[in-house]
This record gives C-alpha cells, structure tokens and sequence, in this order.
C-alpha cells in the first residue's frame, strides 16, 4: 500500500516567503516607478522597507511590516493625478493581562505633528512634518477601553497604553421543557 505522505509546511518558512515575494514586487514596483518618472521618483525617496518577527504567545511567528507604503495614485477633483507616499512606522504591540502597550517609532516628528485616533479593536497613528508622512493603522489583538488611553512621545518613540476590555460572560437563561 502507497501512502501518500503530506508535507508540513512550517510558518516561519511560510511567512518568509510571503515576504520575500511582496519585497520583490515593491522592487519591481520601485524599478518601474524610475523608468516611468524619474523626477518624481527622487521626490519621494529613499524608499524603506524592512520587517521584525516575534514569537506569540501561542509558538507562532508574527512578523510586523514597516517602512513605506506603496505609492497610490490618486485622481484629484481636477482629475489630476496625485501620488500620495507615507511611511508605516515601525510598531510593536505589547499584550499585558490588563493593559495593551503599543509603541511606535517616529523618528524626526514632534508630538504636536502626531495623531492618534483608536476604536475598541483599532488605532490609527499618523504624522506629517514637513517631508515625512507616517501613517498606520493597526487592527489590535484585544479589545481596549479606548477612554483609558495614555500617551507618551519621547525622542520620536511614542507608546501608547490602554486598559483592556474584560471579556463580558453572556448569561444564558434555562429552557424549561414541557
């Protein structure tokens, strides 16, 4: 008897390859961008990408994306087309049991040019000064109490704590059988 045998495809490797293919396409983005318009192409440089990985709680990889975000066009009222570029900051989320920590790197802004606006499972940080434009936003890994919110910026290092929402028991009601 044959047994077909299944090849157990680990994450890390998974997940590496994922990225080693979205960093060929910006590439190949990058390339095409300065064969098409070389003076806009300095405008917005230099292009930065890079990525960190750590493990969750549960074993697995988790890797975070930073740097800039592909360059849209836009179409303006005018219909003009406009390229809009901002950067993602680097950003680590940190799970407490009663608080969520995010921090995020935002080198070269001053806190009066950074702002936050956060929902019960999201946060969305943005900054612009002069030629750097950061902007992120970060689907969190539990729900906060977004009121509780405190924030300190520091050398262009901002974090960002939040208490977390208790897990709310939904009370069932017993069903009499007749």
């Amino acid at each position: 008897m044959a047994k077909h045998l299944r090849k157990r495809v680990d994450p890390f490797e998974e997940e590496w390859r994922r990225i080693q293919e979205e960093m060929e396409e910006m590439i190949e983005d990058v390339f095409s961008l300065h064969r098409r318009d070389e003076e806009m192409a300095r405008r917005h440089s230099p292009y930065v990408y890079g990525f960190s990985m750590k493990i969750t709680p549960q074993g697995a990889p988790a890797f975070t994306r930073f740097g800039n975000a592909p360059m849209r066009a836009v179409r303006t009222p005018s219909g003009e087309q406009e390229f809009h570029v901002s950067r993602e900051p680097l950003i680590d989320v940190i799970e407490g049991e009663k608080e969520l920590t995010v921090i995020a790197e935002l080198p070269g802004v001053g806190k009066e040019n950074v702002h936050l606006n956060a929902t019960e499972t999201s946060l969305t940080i943005e900054a612009f000064f002069h030629q750097k434009k950061y902007h992120r936003k970060i689907e969190l890994p539990c729900e906060i109490i977004p009121d509780t919110s405190r924030a300190i910026y520091n050398n262009g290092v901002l974090e960002i704590k939040f208490k977390r929402r208790t897990p709310q028991v939904k009370k069932g009601k017993q069903i009499e059988i007749r």
